[in-house]
């Protein structure tokens, strides 16, 4: 039944499209000759526009499995670490000697643990939020939302790859002082590579959101 209909309204817009072309003084057959031609070259386009879009929700895909691999696989690493290192400092104490460099490299154990779990935690959507106001919001008021949150986000950790950047050159040549071996610049590089990772995590959620919000 539609397909009477639906050839009613080609063929309307075909007669709008001629009489458009007479009153801008154009050969109407030639007018719609192209704009059928434009028709049949969009039709033939489609499948490689088709193609190119599977193409980039599978290369984000593969990104942000890689991603959460190499994050994880670092947490793991380094909850490990400390952990282990907390046991060996107790046990050290518990003998009657104690580490010097127990409770320096301790806190910056923790800190790269603090980087590199939250750009896991953004890759994951696992930091607090509130859902529940952003869906009550109009349509218009969700989208806007959305830009501010990742405006500030990405902008805030740009601004701290940054300065983290400018702390290391300026700690060039500089070392622990428990472990005098270990440049300071390895130690605090998790400020710059952390920040960095949490942008590439959370640009890499926003694609995928927005990929799934065009397939909806």
């Amino acid at each position: 039944m539609q397909r009477p209909q639906n050839a009613g309204v080609r063929r309307t817009l075909f007669a709008l499209v001629a009489w458009a072309a007479a009153l801008a003084g154009c050969d109407s057959e030639s007018s719609l000759a192209r704009s059928r031609g434009a028709g049949a070259r969009w039709r033939r386009h489609l499948p490689s526009l088709r193609r190119n879009s599977d193409t980039s929700r599978l290369v984000a895909k593969r990104l942000r499995v890689a991603l959460s691999r190499f994050l994880e696989v670092t947490v793991v690493g380094i909850t490990a670490a400390l952990a282990l290192l907390v046991v060996v400092g107790v046990v050290s104490r518990k003998a009657g000697f104690s580490l010097v460099w127990y409770d320096e490299v301790a806190a910056i154990l923790l800190a790269w643990l603090t980087y590199y779990g939250a750009a896991l935690a953004a890759l994951h959507r696992a930091h607090l939020g509130l859902p529940n106001l952003v869906r009550r919001a109009p349509r218009s008021a969700r989208l806007v939302l959305g830009v501010l949150r990742e405006a500030a986000i990405i902008g805030f950790f740009a601004l701290a790859a940054w300065m983290g950047l400018d702390l290391l050159a300026v700690l060039g040549g500089t070392f622990l002082v428990s472990l005098p071996w270990l440049p300071a610049q390895i130690v605090y590089s998790a400020i710059p590579v952390g920040a960095v990772f949490f942008i590439v995590a959370e640009l890499t959620v926003v694609v995928e959101d927005w990929q799934r919000s065009r397939t909806v």
